[in-house]
């Protein structure tokens, strides 16, 4: 019995029923990486996840009908939510990404999946915008969006790249499956910013 349990009185059975119920949600989640698209999908506590393949109804509620998805970086760790203000990238890309934000001082990759996390957004609360800061506003804008189908290619493209390393001979691997082939760490973020960016990273970036 944890900590917790130990607050939790008789009278109050109810919370210790919805507790025990949060510790099982994880364990509803049976995602699997969908290899014709590259894209996670299963059941989750929020409703089906599904898939460019096989599209599913909105989640109520949720900015994005997705729990989680594979990094669009090293395509091995996690990152996403049901928000508009989460990521792409795992938290070891965006280590990389922030490393070398502050070594070159610009961002490199657009790992936030809202434009604002990225830097590009508007000021509506100081007056009237003129023609030219709408049009640098469209011009940043635009080059986000190309910036953004290029990652999301680039992720596509490394799924494929570590299934055939895999050789997997099935359509759709356990998301837990795919960890233990590929998993998750330091060197493989920075592999795989190097290859996307075809250069090596400089010693301030990738020392720990």
């Amino acid at each position: 019995m944890s900590d917790y349990d130990d607050l939790l009185t008789d009278d109050q059975g109810w919370l210790r029923s919805f507790s025990a119920s949060l510790r099982i949600l994880p364990k509803i989640e049976q995602l699997t990486v969908h290899l014709p698209c590259g894209s996670l999908r299963g059941g989750t506590f929020y409703g089906p996840q599904g898939c460019p393949c096989a599209p599913t109804e909105p989640w109520p509620g949720c900015d994005v009908s997705r729990i989680t998805d594979l990094c669009q970086v090293c395509a091995r760790g996690t990152a996403g939510s049901v928000t508009r203000w989460s990521y792409l990238g795992c938290l070891h890309c965006r280590a990389v990404e922030h490393a070398l934000q502050a070594w070159l001082g610009i961002r490199v990759l657009p790992l936030g999946r809202h434009s604002l996390m990225n830097g590009v957004g508007r000021r509506v609360a100081s007056g009237p915008s003129t023609d030219a800061d709408t049009d640098a506003f469209c011009q940043s804008f635009n080059a986000l969006g190309l910036s953004w189908s290029r990652l999301r290619e680039w992720g596509d493209a490394e799924v494929q790249r570590l299934a055939s390393v895999a050789a997997f001979d099935v359509e759709e691997v356990p998301l837990d499956q795919w960890q233990r082939a590929f998993p998750v760490s330091a060197p493989a973020s920075v592999d795989a910013y190097e290859r996307f960016l075809q250069t090596k990273l400089p010693t301030q970036v990738v020392a720990p």
